[in-house]
């Protein structure tokens, strides 16, 4: 008699591992191109598509810009008439983006491209490869959109060897999986159990055959969002805000004096507490930088900083911030953030900085 064993396995792999993530830029703006190509400024619209998937120093991008019709500042031919064209240029970039503060994202980039025009090459002005340079920021609105600004340079590589320059903005949307981050659901071990019927010519009997199929789940050991394996820092506090690489961001610490006033406003007390929180819990030190405007004389303005960092330590200390982890500086008017020479930039230059070392 012929021996028959039937064997039925369940098996289940429903975890997705996040490692990817795509964004797209609808962008526009204007080209100021090289007077040797005797052209009008361009007006420019175009999009991009950087992909972060490959969690490296730097990601790919593609991008894409279209002017509208462009006229050119002298008129062409015999008998001379006025000319026009447009001019597409295609590039491929390497981005960096710096992703130290939740609140903008400055990124450079570099690459390679090439400019086409779409009539006559009046005026030497040769469809060329272009290599391309360029620093942006990007701010934030909330996971998945951002507004952005870029300047752009851009050098053609043969004929003239013109230099453009590019101001750019848009909106840039993010898609698809976060990197670093799980979307699927967790769900426990499952054990199937399939019994196995063996026939023999004396007797029948059957043989029950368990099968254990064990999904490996990723751990995640501080619960921040990060996977272990992706994590920098696997053991960041609970309640604490971090970045791609797991590790514990700052929070925000952003407000000005009144004119020559050494009272920290109700309005940060907030957010020094908030910083004093995150220094208990990472056991980091902070050094605090009082500065000023220029209203006052020199001599006025550096003690007066000195005793604005040392209001903004004493309500870290208040929250029990040991004061031996505290350092306080006074810089005076000799470090401004703004212009002096407006009532906005004045504002703004009476503050503290909190730096981590």
């Amino acid at each position: 008699m012929k021996k028959m064993i039937v064997l039925n396995m369940v098996m289940w792999s429903s975890l997705l591992y996040a490692t990817s993530e795509y964004e797209l830029s609808i962008e526009g703006g204007v080209i100021f191109p090289d007077s040797d190509t005797k052209m009008q400024n361009q007006t420019i619209f175009g999009g991009a598509l950087q992909y972060n998937g490959f969690d490296s120093f730097l990601s790919p991008e593609l991008q894409i810009l279209q002017s509208f019709k462009t006229d050119f500042k002298e008129a062409v031919g015999s008998p001379p008439q006025d000319a026009s064209t447009s001019v597409n240029r295609i590039m491929l970039n390497a981005v960096h983006d710096f992703d130290f503060n939740p609140s903008f994202v400055p990124y450079v980039k570099l690459g390679i491209g090439y400019e086409s025009f779409h009539s006559e090459h009046y005026f030497k002005n040769d469809d060329s490869m272009i290599a391309d340079a360029g620093v942006g920021m990007k701010f934030p609105l909330n996971d998945w959109i951002s507004l952005k600004v870029e300047g752009l340079y851009m050098h053609k590589l043969s004929g003239r060897k013109d230099n453009n320059f590019g101001l750019l903005g848009g909106i840039s949307f993010a898609f698809g999986e976060k990197i670093g981050s799980a979307e699927a659901e967790e769900t426990p071990p499952v054990e199937e159990k399939t019994p196995a019927v063996v026939n023999t010519p004396a007797k029948e009997k059957e043989i029950a055959v368990t099968v254990t199929t064990t999904a490996v789940v990723p751990s995640d050991s501080d619960d921040d969002g990060i996977y272990d394996d992706k994590d920098l820092c696997p053991d960041t506090p609970a309640g604490l805000q971090v970045n791609k690489s797991g590790c514990a961001i700052a929070p925000k610490v952003n407000f000005s004096f009144a004119l020559n006033s050494t009272i920290v406003p109700n309005t940060a007390i907030e957010q020094i507490q908030a910083y004093a929180n995150f220094l208990l819990k990472t056991g980091k030190s902070v050094r605090i930088v009082g500065h000023t405007d220029n209203s006052g004389t020199e001599t006025y303005n550096k003690p007066l900083s000195l005793k604005r960092a040392q209001n903004a330590a004493d309500i870290l200390i208040q929250d029990a911030v040991p004061a031996e982890k505290i350092e306080i500086a006074g810089h005076g008017e000799t470090e401004p953030l703004m212009s002096n020479k407006t009532a906005e930039g004045r504002t703004a230059n009476r503050r503290v900085e909190f730096l981590l070392p």
